[in-house]
Parts: C-alpha cells; sequence; structure tokens
C-alpha cells in the first residue's frame, strides 16, 4: 500500500457480500459507516456472497430501533418477537430498505 491508502478489510468483505455492514447501536457507528452501507447496497444488488441468493420480503421497524424483525403474517405489522412486546409504532418495509438504513436482524426472530 502506497502513500495514504489504507486498507479496510471490512470494507472488502462487505463489498464482497461475505458480512454485513453492522454498528451495535445508531449512538456508536464507525467513521466509515455509511460507505460501508453503500458497499452492502452494491454488493447486494450485484448479487455477491450471501446476496447470491437473496429474496427480499416484509420485516417490521419501530420509529428508533437499531434492529429489524420478522412479521408474523405477510404484510402486516404483527410479530411474536418478545423485544416488539410494548412497542406500539410498527412499521412495514422491505428487509433491504432495513439494510439500506443501517438496521440488522433481530436476533431473537432470526437466530
Amino acid at each position: 500500500i502506497s502513500g495514504k491508502q489504507w486498507l479496510c478489510i471490512n470494507e472488502g468483505l462487505v463489498a464482497s457480500g461475505l458480512a454485513h455492514a453492522y454498528s451495535p447501536s445508531k449512538s456508536k457507528k464507525v467513521h466509515n459507516y455509511d460507505k460501508m452501507l453503500a458497499l452492502q447496497k452494491t454488493a447486494r444488488s450485484h448479487k455477491k456472497g450471501q446476496w447470491k441468493s437473496y429474496k427480499d420480503f416484509s420485516v417490521l421497524i419501530t420509529p428508533n430501533g437499531s434492529a429489524f424483525h420478522k412479521c408474523k403474517r405477510k404484510g402486516k405489522a404483527e410479530s411474536d418477537c418478545k423485544h416488539l412486546s410494548r412497542s406500539k409504532y410498527l412499521n412495514v418495509i422491505q428487509a433491504s430498505e432495513a439494510y439500506d438504513r443501517g438496521c440488522h436482524p433481530c436476533r431473537n426472530c432470526f437466530g
């Protein structure tokens, strides 16, 4: 590597479709998080790595949450997830949009 360029392994993994862009919370993002989301979107659109057989599906999100959850029934704002038991405002969106917003799959719903 010459000059001021640095190799970022995480960016390479996300760009190759071998990893998701992930941040444990919305307040603790890495400096290149927006770039990682863009690389993830490109990898998905070019069907690289884990995105090769990806089929979009409906998920639930809360207005301020960082995770997305399984819908109980397709396109309905209902879920069996214990993390949503007290949530009143659920929105149904496509998983691809949730990934693009920087959300990650709920560990309870998607294990």
